[in-house]
């Protein structure tokens, strides 16, 4: 029963190198995650804020500096320093990020940078669209790809539920040959 409940939620699946087979994880998984931690990125600079200002006015100016120093810096080191090398949101809804097709998990540069990116060019590019009373964002350019391993976004369950179909399939195929 769970291994059919969680190959439906399963949107598509990669397979690494070693043969394993992992199921990615949904659209609304996806954004739950990156909503979390984006939630949290975007609270701690104006805490910052607040404590340092604490409604002096001539605090205003080394408040507001400070926050807009501890947003990029909290955002990369929120980064490495996920719980196990997965953010918070990663852990609220049951997903991880994995290196395909090593299925490595990544180190912690790269979630620093991944978090990064996702905390601070992310809304920038969204704050600088509605400033500039964009009606449409245009797409970037054509990348080439580099030997790298993509980063992606993976359902836990869905993954496990992959493994045991997998399991269970050899399992009965080498009983029937018998």
């Amino acid at each position: 029963m769970v291994s059919r409940t969680a190959l439906r939620h399963a949107s598509s699946t990669f397979t690494l190198t070693d043969g394993t087979r992992l199921a990615a994880a949904t659209d609304g998984r996806t954004l739950a995650a990156v909503g979390i931690d984006l939630l949290v990125m975007l609270v701690v600079p104006p805490l910052v804020f607040f404590a340092v200002w604490r409604g002096q006015p001539d605090m205003l100016s080394a408040a507001l500096l400070t926050a807009m120093i501890v947003w990029p810096v909290f955002a990369f080191g929120y980064g490495i320093c996920g719980i196990g090398g997965r953010a918070f949101g990663a852990l609220v809804t049951g997903t991880r990020y994995v290196l395909v097709p090593s299925g490595r998990s990544p180190g912690p540069w790269r979630r620093g940078w991944t978090s990064f990116r996702a905390g601070v060019f992310v809304v920038l590019i969204i704050a600088t669209a509605f400033a500039t009373d964009a009606t449409a964002i245009p797409g970037g350019s054509v990348r080439k790809k580099r030997p790298v391993d993509e980063l992606a976004l993976i359902d836990l369950a869905a993954s496990r539920a992959l493994d045991l179909a997998a399991e269970g399939l050899s399992v009965a195929r080498r009983s029937g040959a018998s």
